[in-house]
């Protein structure tokens, strides 16, 4: 059971393919059959730097406050793509992979408050609308505690303040988390991933749940001591059903 926590948005993705470069290729073609055999019509002309950054910027800034976060994603892309690889359409997976990283990192705090939101809601409804009452009261908790920077940075789920911010959170808002989405969720990942039994599983269920409440269930990272307690009673009530088919 992962923790609950702010999982920001990925920023816009490093496109491996620059968007109008078809239609460019469509129109050099349509211009050399319109111009007749031997002509070379401008719009094959090679793309010059300009272009690749209108229209990277055009694809990336779908609304004007994620302007500063595409001017810094574009210069980190020119600084790592050379021209010819961008006209080519041909960037290696690897050198997209790195730089993906690199753009969360240095340009993730620049992107606005309200993608950062929406990426910690997804990540922690798991796109389950019985969730959305939870994770929007636990929004405010976790951004009284962390900086967008760190949201964005991916600096937060893991930390001891989260620990510390997941408890509080509890607190205020589980009356909110419904127990029989949790269970389903439980019983999903311990038959799903962990591959045990329905059995085994609906008996670890009714293990864990007298020791913890449902939002400790939800927000308790699995390698905490709390967690791993649980498990040794899990084990002891429910070991027997491992094997049962």
């Amino acid at each position: 059971m992962a923790a609950c926590g702010a999982a920001p948005q990925q920023p816009p993705q490093t496109p491996d393919k620059e968007p109008s470069a078809s239609k460019a290729e469509g129109a050099a073609t349509k211009g050399e059959e319109e111009s007749g055999p031997g002509t070379k019509s401008d719009a094959a002309a090679p793309r010059v730097l300009a272009d690749h950054e209108r229209d990277y910027k055009n694809e990336c800034a779908k609304s004007a406050d994620l302007a500063p976060f595409c001017d810094c994603a574009w210069k980190l892309f020119a600084g790592a793509v050379t021209l010819d690889e961008m006209n080519r359409d041909e960037i290696p997976s690897s050198k997209l992979e790195v730089l993906t990283k690199k753009t969360g990192q240095e340009c993730g705090e620049k992107m606005p408050e309200s993608m950062l939101r929406d990426g910690f809601m997804k990540g922690c409804t798991k796109d389950d609308p019985a969730l959305k009452d939870y994770c929007e009261c636990f929004w405010p908790e976790i951004r009284a505690s962390f900086s967008l920077a760190e949201i964005a940075r991916g600096q937060v789920v893991g930390t001891p303040k989260h620990a510390q911010v997941s408890k509080q959170a509890g607190a205020k808002c589980g009356s909110k988390l419904p127990e029989a989405t949790v269970k389903s969720g439980f019983i999903r990942g311990c038959t799903g991933e962990g591959g045990a039994s329905e059995k085994f599983c609906e008996c670890a269920w009714k293990q864990i749940r007298t020791v913890m409440t449902p939002v400790q269930v939800q927000s308790t990272p699995t390698e905490s001591p709390e967690f791993k307690s649980a498990q040794k009673k899990i084990e002891a009530g429910c070991g027997a059903l491992r094997a049962a088919k």
